[in-house]
């Protein structure tokens, strides 16, 4: 996705789940009637005392865009973990950081 298009503007739920495919593979789903879930193919690296732990996520929402919302919301500022080879992803405004070290995106 063009950094473009990023600049200087808010994005639509469709920018979102664009950018976090990026990370890895979003599953969008209606669950129930009234009910869509938002769920990566990545965990969120979570510091609990002096450890750090990886969570499975996932979001829901009346519509697809309410979950994708959510999912984004919940994600901000976080340090995100594909599932395979070991690499760490973080937002920062308009694009991802990523490296094989935790500490380089932090």
């Amino acid at each position: 996705m063009s950094t473009e298009i990023l600049a200087g503007s808010r994005l639509t739920w469709e920018q979102k789940i664009q950018l976090l495919q990026e990370v890895g593979h979003i599953k969008l789903r209606m669950v129930d009637v009234g009910l869509w879930r938002a769920s990566p193919d990545f965990e969120l690296s979570v510091k609990e005392d002096s450890s750090f732990f990886l969570r499975t996520i996932f979001e829901d929402g009346i519509t697809p865009e309410d979950a994708v919302n959510n999912l984004w919301d919940k994600l901000w500022g976080a340090i995100l973990v594909p599932f395979g080879p070991r690499r760490y992803y973080r937002w920062n405004l308009n694009r991802w950081i990523s490296s094989e070290n935790r500490e380089e995106v932090c």
